[in-house]
């Protein structure tokens, strides 16, 4: 009988030429199945990842130094922290204005350094660098090692991130303390099996809620990194470590609330106060009453309009700097790139899962609660990293469908244009930082007055003397520390409507200054929108506030 030859034309019979088997056996040999291309650059990408990292790490410091800026900005909110952080270590006055932690941990080096912008910029500039070494950590081997080189370029590269690592505001912190959350969280509840008994997992339980805490206390919308880590959570089928967790969290919380107490701080909540300000329709017209439903469901509509296709294609070179068209068509098609990322990696990898979950849920809680005339950058930079993440791991899984691998190449295109596009617009804003040759370099004539005139004052004049003026937070940093009391507003009335004037849903309060400067900072500025007067004659003088009736209790 003769054997049947194989039907199978990419495989061949052949001997063996190994002495330790018998003659006669056979082995069939499989014709090599070409690679696609990202499989093919993957190994180049794993053995050389830790070398992009250093690269990434080198133009972070390389670019970081020649955008450092040594100059105060105008909004007044960097110079604030400043401010909180004298008032902590001098007067243990306790933060209550934004988050409270980023001014307690400068205070030390504002008791070290005194008001002195460069060291504690330059402190800043280690938080970024900070952020960016425990990003690497989080993700190498982990996820594709093409994907995080990309990131970790991008990052180096990114001109808004770096601007904030000669800041001082609280983004650079935030942004580290976010990566530490991140790395430990995956460390400990995204690696292998955690469903062990509470025995074996408590220290980890406790720090991720420790963390989750710091991220709240730095910026109140970090809250929501509980929300993000019990989604997580009851997506892998966690549910014991998410109880856990949860209790972790509250245990934290509470022990901050009662030192937050014991030293002078209240009682009430740090988002308290700027949280029923976020709910207004109009965050300055408090009259206007609260938000409902629909205007919320705008609000998410307009700030993903705002924060996405403006500040976001900004952000990554792709629109002008001095953009302010908002283009719905870049929005409709971000959401696009980002949703996917979720339903691609819920089973491949749960890794890029927790980064699309992660990115996803604070920006839309940023969209939801923040007011549409704010248009702030500084509001998604933390998640900016995430958010490129997600977008290159849907165009990843999309390409590798075997209907679409073979244009792989393509995709490659994607981070050498937004490397090229971040290079040309990080050289633009370098021009312009390696001009800046004193605090007042770039202001108009009216700000160099203004800091000249602070300056002057905070020299010269009686130390028990007031002065007053419009941005005291500015004037602050300027006078090297000298108190400065504000006015925001002053409205004019004619004294016979002042005196003729009712209505009533108001009710006409009076302060003298003794009474507002015991006030809070947070009570303060609460108040500000409802003043209407300053009324003095020889030997007094108040201020007069027209509240409506609904809110009066909580200023009496």
């Amino acid at each position: 009988m003769t054997k049947a030859k194989s039907h199978n034309p990419g495989s061949k019979k052949v001997k063996s030429n190994n002495p330790g088997i018998k003659a006669g056996n056979e082995k069939t040999l499989q014709s090599p199945v070409k690679k696609e291309l990202f499989d093919s650059i993957e190994p180049f990408f794993d053995k050389y990842l830790s070398t992009f990292f250093w690269i990434s790490f080198i133009l972070a410091v390389i670019f970081g130094y020649l955008l450092f800026d040594m100059r105060i900005s105008l909004t007044g909110d960097d110079s604030g922290y400043i401010i909180r952080a004298s008032r902590f270590i001098h007067h243990l006055d306790y933060p209550t204005y934004q988050g409270p932690l980023y001014p307690i941990v400068l205070a030390p080096f504002v008791w070290l350094f005194g008001i002195k912008l460069i060291p504690l910029k330059i402190i800043s500039f280690l938080f970024i660098l900070g952020f960016l070494y425990f990003f690497y950590r989080t993700f190498r081997k982990r996820i594709s090692s093409f994907l995080l080189s990309s990131v970790l370029i991008l990052i180096s590269l990114n001109a808004y991130i770096l601007y904030y690592a000669s800041q001082t505001y609280s983004e650079a912190f935030y942004m580290m303390i976010q990566a530490l959350l991140l790395m430990t969280f995956i460390k400990y509840f995204v690696d292998g099996d955690n469903r062990g008994i509470l025995k074996e997992n408590y220290k980890k339980n406790l720090i991720v809620g420790l963390l989750i805490v710091l991220m709240g206390l730095t910026r109140s919308v970090g809250f929501a990194s509980l929300a993000v880590i019990m989604i997580f959570l009851i997506l892998t089928g966690q549910w014991r470590q998410l109880l856990y967790i949860f209790l972790s969290f509250v245990l934290f919380f509470g022990f901050f609330q009662l030192i937050k107490m014991l030293i002078g701080g209240g009682s009430g909540f740090q988002f308290e106060g700027q949280g029923n300000g976020l709910l207004l329709k109009d965050y300055y017209k408090p009259q206007e009453g609260y938000e409902d439903f629909s205007g919320f469901v705008n609000r998410l509509f307009e700030n993903s309009n705002i924060y996405l296709s403006r500040q976001f294609f900004l952000m990554i070179g792709l629109r002008p700097d001095d953009v302010s068209e908002n283009i719905s068509f870049l929005t409709l098609i971000t959401y696009v790139l980002y949703v996917p990322a979720v339903f691609f990696t819920f089973r491949k990898n749960k890794y890029l899962l927790f980064s699309a979950l992660y990115g996803g849920i604070f920006c839309i809680t940023t969209f939801l609660i923040i007011q549409t005339s704010w248009g702030q950058g500084r509001l998604i930079v933390p998640y900016l990293p995430f958010i490129i993440l997600s977008i290159f791991t849907t165009v990843y899984y999309l390409f590798k469908h075997p209907q679409l691998k073979n244009i792989q190449f393509f995709v490659l295109l994607i981070p050498v244009i937004l490397i090229f596009s971040s290079l040309s617009r990080i050289s633009d804003k370098v021009k312009v930082t390696k001009n800046i040759n004193n605090k007042y370099y770039g202001l108009t004539p009216d700000w160099v007055n203004y800091g000249k005139m602070s300056e002057w004052a905070g020299k010269n004049l009686p130390k028990d003397s007031m002065i007053a003026c419009r941005k005291p937070s500015i004037s602050y940093i300027y006078a090297n520390g000298r108190e400065f009391y504000g006015i925001t507003i002053l409205p004019t009335w004619p004294g016979n409507d002042l005196l003729n004037y009712k209505n009533e849903a108001i009710t006409e309060l009076l302060f003298d200054y003794s009474g507002i400067s015991k006030m809070s900072n947070i009570d303060r500025y609460m108040l500000s929108p409802y003043l209407k007067a300053f009324i003095s004659n020889d030997s007094s003088f108040y201020y007069m506030f027209n509240v409506p009736k609904s809110s009066e209790n909580e200023f009496k």
